[in-house]
């Protein structure tokens, strides 16, 4: 029993028949057949562009990495904005506080101490 040519032989090997006498005879004659330019140039453009996509998906895989940095960074910014809000927030209650114990003072100077004077004193 022979074996039927696998789609790889046949891709090289090109059966050509030869008649001798009676007796056909198959004989497998292995073909160069160059690709053409324009395979050449088809496969190199195919070739580039699969190098570009690699490219590209590097590309995006830094730029995921630094968007997760800003924003890491942006949720800090806001983090240090709300205490900065919540000092601020607190320094209306110390100048409060501060302008109360000044208007105190004030009072206290306003007031007048009167001594008794000796009446021969004049």
């Amino acid at each position: 029993m022979k074996r039927s040519a696998s789609k790889k032989d046949t891709d090289y090997r090109q059966p050509t028949v030869t008649e001798a006498g009676n007796t056909a005879s198959v004989e497998e004659k292995i073909v160069n057949n160059p690709p053409s330019a324009q395979k050449l140039a088809l496969i190199q453009a195919k070739q580039q562009e699969a190098d570009e996509l690699v490219k590209i998906n590097e590309l995006g895989a830094d730029m995921v990495k630094y968007i997760q940095k800003l924003a890491s960074g942006v949720e800090m910014a806001t983090h240090s904005a709300q205490k900065t809000g919540d000092t601020l927030e607190n320094w209306e209650r110390v100048f409060t506080t501060m302008g109360e114990m000044n208007r105190g003072e004030e009072k206290s100077n306003e007031t007048w101490v009167r001594f008794k004077t000796a009446p021969n004193q004049h």
